[in-house]
């Protein structure tokens, strides 16, 4: 069992996550999503599962045994995963806005200017949050699985000394 830690707590991780995310939709927090027009978070969601899985296949890879230097090069992936969730999602942030200041024309009663204006605002702050939290949650992944090749390395360097 001690060969497979990375993977185990890579698993305990998501399973956590997975947790989080069902007490979201519990609590409504995810209501925001299905209403995106732009479905900017669903391309999120997309690279970020994409992500998840390719972490999930390196740590079993790394568990397994594989040699850590075609898992650390395989690992850039992951990094750039999370790069890119933050950015489609302050994409989907300039959307947003894009889209509340176009549909908010100055014709009318002020209230209704106003609530016409700000319609869109909640698309935009929700593509950020998620795209920041997407981006989170895959650096960690990224970082279990870098540290596990710094100490596999240190590993294999000392068990070449040794011979």
């Amino acid at each position: 069992m001690q060969g497979k830690s990375l993977f185990l707590r890579w698993s305990l991780f998501m399973s956590l996550v997975v947790i989080a995310v069902f007490i979201g939709v519990t609590l409504g927090w995810t209501s925001s999503l299905a209403s995106d027009p732009t479905h900017v978070t669903l391309v999120t969601l997309s690279v970020f599962s994409l992500a998840t899985a390719w972490c999930g296949r390196l740590a079993w890879k790394l568990s397994n045994g594989q040699d850590p230097e075609e898992v650390e090069e395989a690992l850039a992936h992951g990094w750039f995963a999370s790069s890119l969730c933050v950015s489609v999602g302050l994409i989907g942030t300039a959307i947003g806005y894009y889209v509340m200041l176009k549909n908010g024309a100055a014709v009318g009663d002020p209230s209704e200017v106003i609530r016409r204006a700000f319609a869109n605002t909640s698309m935009a702050i929700i593509n950020t949050v998620f795209g920041a939290v997407c981006g989170v949650i895959v650096e960690v992944q990224s970082h279990f699985i870098g540290t596990a090749i710094v100490r596999a390395k240190r590993e294999q360097a000392k068990d070449g000394e040794e011979s």
